[in-house]
């Protein structure tokens, strides 16, 4: 409910410079909006300048939110068997990404009992996608292929970080999101 401000305050060295504002602040209720930066000059008390063009790609921040729904690619469901060829596909969905920027979305296999890391012949199962957004707003497939068949009884959770030029802008990673889940159930039989 508050308005989100900063300010330096600083002695001209020359006539021409710059000088940082740096805001600090909770993005994570801002998940999937696109923020610009105002700046305002005061000396003495007097506006003598101003910056606030709401088009200004240099003062545009855009903070993403992304989303994630796993299904299995043999039941388009959200369980399959525990073979030896299982294939997951992650679809990620983004709001607030900036339209003609190359991203990369990174997904890892979780097993939602341990919390750690699915990992198969000592490796994690990790799968990505990259993708340059064509609108703010849409979705891209991670694909997920693996030997399950050690996997038995086991839920699947995907963990997802989206990225641009290296760096992490965006995660969507809660164990316990049943849309990001996927089950390997067991069954054994006993016939006399």
């Amino acid at each position: 409910g508050k308005k989100v401000t900063s300010s330096t305050t600083f002695t001209a060295e020359k006539a021409e410079g710059s000088v940082e504002v740096v805001f600090t602040f909770d993005a994570s209720v801002l998940e999937g909006t696109t923020v610009v930066a105002y700046e305002n000059l005061i000396y003495k008390g007097v506006e003598v300048a101003i910056h606030a063009d709401i088009t200004d790609k240099d003062q545009t921040v855009y903070i993403p939110k992304v989303r994630t729904t796993a299904i299995a690619d043999d039941t388009k469901d959200h369980v399959t068997e525990a073979k030896k060829d299982v294939t997951i596909v992650d679809t990620v969905s983004y709001e607030g990404l900036e339209v003609g920027r190359e991203y990369t979305a990174k997904g890892v296999l979780m097993n939602k009992a341990t919390g750690k890391a699915i990992t198969v012949n000592g490796k994690e199962v990790t799968a990505e996608s990259t993708f340059t957004a064509k609108a703010q707003k849409g979705t891209v497939d991670v694909t997920f292929k693996f030997d399950g068949s050690a996997l038995e009884d086991t839920l699947i959770v995907v963990l997802e970080t989206l990225y641009t030029e290296g760096k992490e802008v965006g995660i969507h990673a809660e164990i316990g999101d049943e849309a990001q889940t996927v089950y390997l159930p067991k069954i054994r039989t006993n016939a006399k």
